[in-house]
């Protein structure tokens, strides 16, 4: 289909208020790949909102939407807001969830491309809604509110509505900025230190290493003895040698000392390759804790 056929199909779909929904879905891949322009974007948002609005024999799609979305945010478009807004308001529940929830999400970013202050408030009223399998529109929520540098409703929604959603929270501490107290930040992530949760575990790693936070070592030497994986606590050790982070050595020494038998292999094998000022002491120490059975 091309370009002008592709804009008759949706003028005629939002005049008639007769939708064709493959003709309407390929009108919408046609004009994704065509040349941008005014009119190409007053056409998809007329029929984008004619659809919010029920012209469709009050039938909405939320695939289609989130095409008219996608198309629309390639550039920021300030008459697509009030689109966009209706667009986070939108819910669609079923029995097999909400089929806006993706939509939801997806407008909420086009929105604070151009207005980041009145997205943070949208993202506080997505983050309580129903989500997707995907986490969505709460892990965009998530975001926005991380770009605002706004920790202390990130760190209240995991206390709240995010209470029973390990991966969200850990998104949600992926957020976090480095302003946040290290009791603080330890308060959300030590409940996610567990063989349960390995990719927690391993995801708050990731976040020390790279986000070169030291300060948050101490906590985690202090949480990760509930880790009795020795696979998990080897990646654990191993990715934190690689950071050559000073405090290192004091989460080698909680292995040591405080960790499960089950996990010493794990440790050992970490130490062996280790370089550490007191790895001789340290060695010692494990292979006595191994002689007396752990």
């Amino acid at each position: 289909m091309d370009r002008a056929a592709a804009l008759h199909v949706l003028d005629a779909a939002t005049t008639s208020g007769r939708l064709d929904r493959a003709r309407v879905v390929g009108a919408l891949d046609a004009l994704a790949a065509a040349e941008r322009g005014d009119e190409v974007v007053d056409t998809v948002l007329r029929f984008g909102t004619a659809m919010l609005d029920g012209a469709f024999d009050d039938r909405r799609h939320a695939d289609v939407l989130e095409s008219c979305v996608r198309l629309l945010s390639g550039a920021e478009e300030r008459r697509a807001l009030p689109f966009y807004r209706a667009a986070t308001r939108l819910e669609m529940p079923t029995p097999r969830g909400d089929l806006a929830a993706n939509l939801r999400g997806l407008a909420l970013a086009a929105m604070h491309a151009m207005e980041p202050r009145e997205s943070r408030f949208v993202a506080v009223r997505l983050l309580g809604g129903e989500r997707a399998p995907s986490g969505e529109p709460a892990r965009t929520a998530l975001a926005v509110l991380g770009a605002a540098g706004d920790d202390t409703t990130l760190m209240l929604a995991c206390r709240t509505v995010l209470a029973d959603d390990i991966p969200l929270q850990m998104a949600a501490l992926q957020e976090m900025s480095a302003e946040v107290p290290p009791e603080a930040f330890w308060d959300v992530a030590a409940p996610l230190l567990g063989d349960r949760f390995a990719d927690a575990v391993l995801a708050i790693t990731d976040l020390i290493v790279e986000g070169r936070r030291a300060e948050l070592l101490p906590g985690l030497a202090a949480t990760l003895p509930q880790v009795s994986d020795p696979d998990l606590w080897r990646a654990v050790l191993l990715s934190l040698l690689g950071s050559r982070l000073d405090g290192v050595e004091a989460v080698f020494a909680a292995g040591v000392d405080r960790a499960h038998a089950r996990a010493l292999p794990g440790i050992e094998e970490a130490l062996m390759l280790a370089r550490l000022e007191r790895q001789d002491a340290l060695l010692a120490r494990l292979s006595e804790r191994a002689r007396r059975g752990g």
